[in-house]
C-alpha cells in the first residue's frame, strides 16, 4: 500500500487585539509568535502532522525530514480582521537518506488603540513581531525527530525586545499512519523587558495524527494544541486531491467555544505550487495564499519519500509514480532461464513486504498468455510500456540477471507506463549468493520509494 506523508495545509486563525493595557502587550505578542506558516495547514483547521511542506516545519521541524534530496523554498502572506498582516519565507533541501535542514523567517504587524485604565481609546499604536530560525531534521525506520533554534523580536510602538527560543518534535510513520508532537516557543530565557511591557516567549505543545485513504485519495488529519496565554484548540480536516494538479481541502478549529471553519487548495503547474487558503471569523475573514517552487532531485528517483495523494514534499516536484507494480522475467546473461526467474520471485517478495502492490507472477503470465504476447528478453522501454498496458499497471520492473567473469550482476530499471519514461535505475552484484540476496533487498527498498 503506498505510504504516505499526508499533506495537511497551514496557517492563523484569528490573533486577539491589544486589550487592557501594556500587560496585554504579552498576549498579542503569543498570538503572532505562534502563528503557523503553512496555508495548507491553515485549510484543514491549522493541524500540522502528516506532512513536509516547508512552511508546516514552523509548527514541527520533524516534519522536514522526508525529503531525499529534494528542495523546496516558498514564500506566504495573508490578510486578517483587524488590519493584522502576516507573512513567511521559507527554504529546506534533503541531504541524503537521513539528513534535511532549512532556514524559516515569519513576520506578523499590527496597529491597535491604546487602552489606559479607565478603559478609554488612545492612539493607534503599531505593533510587529520577525521571527527567524534554523531548522534540521534526521529520519531513521518510522521515527522522524527536529530541532528548530529561532531568534524572536518584538516591538511595540518604538519599544523593541528579543529572545531566543528552541523548538523540538518528533514525528511516527506508519504505512499509512502518521503521529506527530511538537514543543513550540521553548525559551532559552525569557524576552528582556522593557519598560512595563511583560513580554516572555509563549510557550506551546501540539500532538496530532494523520491517516491517507490510498484508494480515494483522501488524507484525515487532527491536531490538538495547548499554548500559554490562551485556550486548548482542537484543529482538524480533510484533503481530496482528485488529480494530480489539484488538491481540495476543507477543515475546522474548535476554541473558546467558536469553530471557525476554513478551506482552501493547492494548484500545481509544473515544479510550481500555487496554495490558497481562508479561515471564518466573527469580525472578519482570513485569508493567505503562499507561491512554492520545488528544486534539486531525489536520490535515484523523482519520487517523494512518503508520497501519496497529499504528501510533501511539494506536491509541484512530483510526478505521478507508480502504485500497482509488475515485475517482468529478467533477462538471462551467461546463468540459466532458472536461476534469472529466482531473482525475479525474490524482487517481488521484497517488494511486498515493502508494502508495494505487486501482481502476482502467475495472474501476469494468464494475462500475457491471453494477449499472446512472449515477455521473454524484455528490456527495453518500449516492450514494458506494452506490458504494462496490458496488465494495466502504472509501472514495470525489467532488467537482467547474469554473470561476468567470478561475479553476479543483477540490473534493473523502473520504467512508467504512461510516458515510457525510467523513474529508476540501479544495479548489485557480488560473488556470493549472500550478497545477491542483500543486493536485491536492496534495490527492493529504493524501488518501493516510488510508491509511498
Amino acid at each position: 500500500m503506498a505510504r504516505t506523508v499526508l499533506r495537511a495545509l497551514a496557517a492563523a486563525v484569528a490573533v486577539s487585539g491589544i486589550a487592557g493595557g501594556a500587560r496585554a502587550d504579552a498576549r498579542a505578542a503569543a498570538a503572532f509568535v505562534s502563528l503557523p506558516l503553512s496555508v495548507r495547514q491553515m485549510g484543514m483547521g491549522d493541524a500540522a502532522p502528516g506532512g513536509a511542506d516547508v512552511l508546516r516545519a514552523w509548527c514541527n521541524p520533524a516534519l522536514l525530514a522526508d525529503r531525499d534530496g529534494l528542495g523546496e523554498v516558498a514564500i506566504s502572506g495573508g490578510a486578517m480582521p483587524a488590519g493584522q498582516m502576516t507573512g513567511g519565507l521559507g527554504v529546506a533541501r534533503g541531504f541524503g537518506d537521513t539528513f534535511s535542514a532549512g532556514a524559516l523567517v515569519s513576520y506578523a504587524a499590527m496597529s491597535a488603540p491604546e487602552v489606559d485604565s479607565t478603559g478609554a481609546e488612545g492612539a493607534d499604536i503599531s505593533h510587529s513581531v520577525v521571527s527567524a530560525g534554523a531548522v534540521g531534521a534526521v529520519r531513521w525506520k518510522w521515527l522522524r525527530a527536529g530541532l528548530t533554534v529561532k531568534l524572536v523580536s518584538e516591538t511595540l510602538a518604538k519599544r523593541s525586545t528579543s529572545g531566543f527560543a528552541i523548538e523540538p518534535g518528533v514525528v511516527a510513520r506508519s504505512g499509512d499512519v502518521s503521529v506527530g508532537a511538537s514543543l513550540r516557543n521553548m525559551g532559552i530565557g525569557p524576552l528582556e523587558e522593557s519598560g512595563d511591557v511583560e513580554a516572555v516567549l509563549p510557550s506551546e505543545f501540539r500532538v496530532g495524527a494523520a491517516y491517507l485513504f490510498s484508494g480515494p485519495r483522501v488524507a484525515v488529519v487532527a491536531e490538538f494544541v495547548s499554548p500559554r496565554y490562551f485556550a486548548s484548540s482542537m484543529g482538524g480536516g480533510v484533503e481530496w486531491r482528485p488529480f494530480e494538479s489539484l488538491a481540495l481541502r476543507v477543515g475546522a478549529k474548535s476554541a473558546d467555544g467558536k469553530v471557525p471553519l476554513t478551506a482552501g487548495f493547492t494548484a500545481i503547474l509544473g515544479a510550481f505550487a500555487l496554495d490558497y487558503a481562508f479561515s471564518t471569523h466573527e469580525i472578519g475573514m482570513s485569508n493567505r495564499v503562499s507561491v512554492g517552487y520545488a528544486f534539486g532531485a531525489r536520490r535515484a528517483s523523482p519520487a517523494a519519500a512518503g508520497t501519496g495523494p497529499v504528501a510533501a514534499p511539494p506536491p509541484a516536484a512530483r510526478k505521478p509514480v507508480a502504485s500497482n507494480f509488475a515485475v517482468a522475467e529478467l533477462t538471462a546473461q551467461g546463468v540459466s532461464a532458472s536461476d534469472a526467474a529466482v531473482i525475479a520471485d525474490m524482487l517481488r517478495s521484497e517488494l511486498v513486504k515493502d508494502g508495494v502492490r505487486v501482481i502476482e507472477k502467475s495472474n501476469m503470465d494468464k494475462i500475457l498468455a491471453e494477449q499472446a504476447f512472449q515477455q521473454t528478453g524484455c528490456t527495453s522501454e518500449e516492450c514494458a510500456v506494452k506490458i504494462g498496458k496490458l496488465l494495466n499497471v502504472q509501472a514495470m520492473v525489467v532488467g537482467s540477471f547474469g554473470k561476468l567473469m567470478d561475479k553476479y550482476f543483477v540490473n534493473l530499471r523502473l520504467v512508467s507506463v504512461e510516458n515510457g519514461s525510467v523513474l529508476f535505475a540501479d544495479s548489485a552484484k557480488g560473488r556470493q549468493v549472500e550478497d545477491i540476496e542483500a543486493g536485491v533487498k536492496d534495490l527492493a527498498k529504493k524501488i518501493a520509494k516510488q510508491a509511498r
